[in-house]
């Protein structure tokens, strides 16, 4: 289901893009530059590829403190993780193909609408992106 690592095939080769990190963004970053046959793309990943568990949403806290994550801590707060003793929180990162992506429960969540029109950039308020988001969404039956 993943791709084979071609890690020591491709040590010396050139690439027009490295992508660095193959979660959510770096890996759809990669595959669309790939579709120009000009170009020569090396996505690259710290982790490995996902474990089984990373295919079942229920099991998606058996992927903490593993291999898999990077397992950072928040910094202790009064405005969030009020229920935590110490008042911070566990932030895991995916440390595998896919990312995080493949570490939160299969959860696809598209940006806040107003995070996108607070920035106030033009070209980035959510009319703008919604196409993008639009794009890499496909329901299957």
């Amino acid at each position: 289901m993943w791709p084979e690592d071609e890690g020591c095939d491709v040590l010396y080769d050139k690439f027009d893009f490295i992508v660095v990190g193959a979660g959510s963004a770096g890996s759809v970053v990669g595959a669309r530059l790939a579709v120009n046959p000009q170009y020569k793309v090396l996505v690259i990943e710290a982790g490995e590829s996902p474990p089984i568990e990373s295919e079942v949403p229920g099991l998606l806290l058996t992927l903490q403190n593993t291999k898999y994550a990077y397992n950072y801590t928040t910094e202790h707060s009064d405005k969030y993780c009020l229920a935590f003793n110490n008042g911070s929180c566990i932030w895991p990162r995916g440390r595998m193909i896919g990312g995080t992506g493949s570490l939160n429960g299969m959860i696809y969540l598209r940006g806040n609408p107003g995070d996108y029109n607070d920035w106030n950039v033009e070209g980035w308020k959510y009319e703008d992106v919604l196409p993008y988001f639009e794009k890499s969404q496909q329901f299957i039956d």
